[in-house]
């Protein structure tokens, strides 16, 4: 009868840390955690595919927003020329209102396509004008106040808008069936110096005069 033999600690170590050998020709058994470990990483194509998603989405936002600040901007333009144009309209038709009528010439002067001469009220001093257009040239309306200094005028106030205009055309329409002279301004806005607008934008205004000597107000 055998008897068994004693089993010693360090041999059984030893064989629960041999390796245990594969058939021939068959496949190495990978451990299941390092399969995972495998599976968990991201291969080179697959970080630049998406680093090239992540730029394409952040290029697609920055022009968004750099588009919704440039339209800001551009509705901030408009309307500021549209208070601008409103401001003209208002001084031009005050202005007209408060006169006594056209006067053909003051100084240097004229009334014409791009300015007109206003007489207006003295309270019996020394006669007054006003001139209202193009008088400096430079693609902006004025208005310039003048007094009669013993034939020399001088001028008590000069204001220049801010908008700028281009072709200005004042038109004097003689009264019908006793009504007053009626006095109209229409121009249209210039853009600026590299700037590029969709279509001119024109404005019309028309006024009559209000004075003693001129008829009726304005229809």
């Amino acid at each position: 009868m055998r008897t068994a033999r004693p089993c010693r600690v360090g041999e059984v170590a030893q064989r629960a840390t041999k390796p245990t050998m594969q058939p021939a020709g068959g496949t190495p058994a990978v451990p299941a955690a390092a399969r995972r470990d495998r599976r968990a990483g991201l291969s080179l194509v697959e970080v630049l595919m998406s680093v090239m998603i992540i730029t394409m989405i952040l290029t697609t936002f920055g022009k968004v927003f750099v588009s919704s600040v440039q339209l800001s901007a551009l509705n901030a333009l408009s309307l500021d020329r549209v208070l601008a144009a409103s401001e003209v309209r208002r001084e031009f038709t005050a202005l007209v209102r408060a006169s006594h009528g056209v006067a053909p010439r003051v100084g240097n002067h004229e009334t014409g396509q791009d300015r007109i001469v206003l007489r207006m009220p003295s309270a019996d001093g020394p006669a007054r004008y006003a001139v209202f257009g193009a008088i400096r040239g430079d693609n902006r309306l004025s208005r310039m106040d003048l007094v009669d200094d013993g034939g020399t005028f001088q001028i008590e106030r000069l204001q220049t808008y801010a908008l700028r205009v281009a072709e200005p055309v004042f038109t004097v329409a003689p009264p019908q069936r006793g009504g007053a002279v009626r006095i109209s301004l229409e121009f249209q806005l210039r853009p600026d110096d590299g700037e590029r607008m969709p279509r001119p934008m024109k404005h019309h205004c028309i006024a009559s005069p209000r004075g003693a000597d001129t008829g009726r107000a304005d229809q």
